[in-house]
C-alpha cells in the first residue's frame, strides 16, 4: 500500500516536471522571434505579392482570352505532374467568361527537365507529360501554334543538371527569342524553392537565388511578363511557416508539408498558388500595365476636369 502511494506520488511530480518543461518550452516559443521583419505591414506587404487572384482575373467576365486561344506549358516535374495546369484549365472551363469558348491548356512538362531538354527537347526518353518524346521548343510551338507559351523551369538545373549560370540564360533567352519570332505571347517564370525554410537556410538558397535573378532578368531584357514564383514562395513561407522550438534548444522552420510534399513538389495548397500566381502573369502578359506616359496622360485629364469645368461655370 505504501509502495502504491509513494509510486502515485513519483508520478504526480513527474507529470508535473514535464508540464512545466512543456509550458517553458511554449514560453520560449512564443518568444522566439524569426530574422526578419514580423511586423504587421510587412506580413501585410509579403501576403499581397502571393494573395493574387489569378484565376478570378484569367476566367472572370472581363476575361481578357478569347474563344480557341491555346496556352502551352513547358517545365519539369512540377508541370508534368499537371496540378497547377489543370487548376488553370479548371477554372477556364468555369469560368463566368470562359466557360464554352473552347480555350485549352497543353501540358508540355518534361520530367527531370532543365532549361536545356526545353530548348532542345529530350530525345531518346518518353518522359514528356503523357509518356511522349519531349520535342525542341521551336518544334513544339510550330506544331502547337499556341498564343501564349508558359516556361517555368530551374530547380533541376540547379539541384542535379549542374546547368551553368551563362548556359541557363543564354538558352532562356534563346526559348524567349523563339517564341516572340512565331508570335507568341512568352510568360517567363522563376523557379519556386528546394525546400521550405525563408530564412536562407536550405541547401543551395543561394544558387537558387541567382537562377531565380537570371529568369528575372532575361524577362527584363526582352520585355517578357514575369512570373516571380521564387519571391512569392519565400514570402508565404515567411508568413506562414512557423518559427519555432526544436529540442536540442534551437530554432528552425519546417522544411516542407506547406507547400510542397518534400521541398520541392507541390502540395494541393501549393498547386492552387501556383495556379493562382501563373494565371495572374497570363493575364498581365495579354493586358499589360499602363505605361508611364499612358499613366502621365491620365493624370493630365484628371488635373485638366476642374479647369474647364470652372471655365464652364
Amino acid at each position: 500500500m505504501q509502495i502504491s502511494r509513494i509510486a502515485r506520488l513519483v508520478a504526480v511530480a513527474l507529470g508535473v516536471f514535464v508540464s512545466a518543461t512543456r509550458v517553458s518550452e511554449l514560453s520560449a516559443q512564443t518568444t522566439i522571434n524569426p530574422p526578419f521583419d514580423t511586423s504587421p505591414e510587412a506580413v501585410a506587404a509579403r501576403a499581397a505579392v502571393y494573395g493574387v487572384p489569378g484565376r478570378a482575373d484569367l476566367t472572370g467576365v472581363n476575361t481578357p482570352l478569347t474563344a480557341g486561344t491555346k496556352i502551352d506549358f513547358f517545365g519539369d516535374f512540377i508541370t508534368w505532374l499537371n496540378g497547377y495546369v489543370s487548376n488553370i484549365q479548371t477554372a477556364i472551363n468555369t469560368g463566368p467568361g470562359t466557360t464554352g469558348k473552347g480555350i485549352v491548356c497543353i501540358n508540355h512538362g518534361d520530367d527531370g527537365a532543365g532549361v536545356l531538354q526545353v530548348l532542345n527537347g529530350d530525345p531518346g526518353t518518353t518522359h514528356g507529360y503523357g509518356g511522349t518524346t519531349a520535342k525542341s521548343f521551336a518544334a513544339t510551338i510550330a506544331l502547337d501554334r499556341p498564343d501564349i507559351a508558359v516556361v517555368f523551369i530551374g530547380v533541376n538545373d540547379v539541384w542535379w543538371r549542374g546547368t551553368s549560370a551563362v548556359t541557363f540564360q543564354q538558352a532562356l533567352h534563346e526559348i524567349v527569342t523563339q517564341g516572340s519570332s512565331a508570335g507568341v505571347t512568352m510568360v517567363l517564370a522563376t523557379l519556386a524553392v528546394n525546400g521550405e525554410k525563408p530564412d536562407g537556410s536550405n541547401p543551395n538558397d543561394a544558387q537558387y537565388d541567382q537562377f531565380a535573378q537570371i529568369t528575372r532578368d532575361v524577362a527584363s531584357a526582352t520585355g517578357t511578363t514575369l512570373v516571380d514564383l521564387r519571391t512569392a514562395y519565400v514570402d508565404y513561407e515567411m508568413n506562414n511557416n512557423k518559427y519555432q522550438l526544436q529540442r536540442n534548444g534551437t530554432a528552425a522552420f519546417q522544411a516542407s508539408g506547406i507547400l510542397t510534399y518534400d521541398g520541392i513538389h507541390p502540395t494541393i495548397l501549393g498547386n492552387n498558388l501556383l495556379a493562382n500566381l501563373i494565371s495572374e502573369g497570363i493575364y498581365r502578359a495579354i493586358v499589360p500595365e499602363p505605361s508611364s506616359l499612358h499613366l502621365w496622360a491620365l493624370a493630365s485629364l484628371t488635373l485638366l476636369r476642374p479647369l474647364a469645368l470652372r471655365r464652364r461655370l
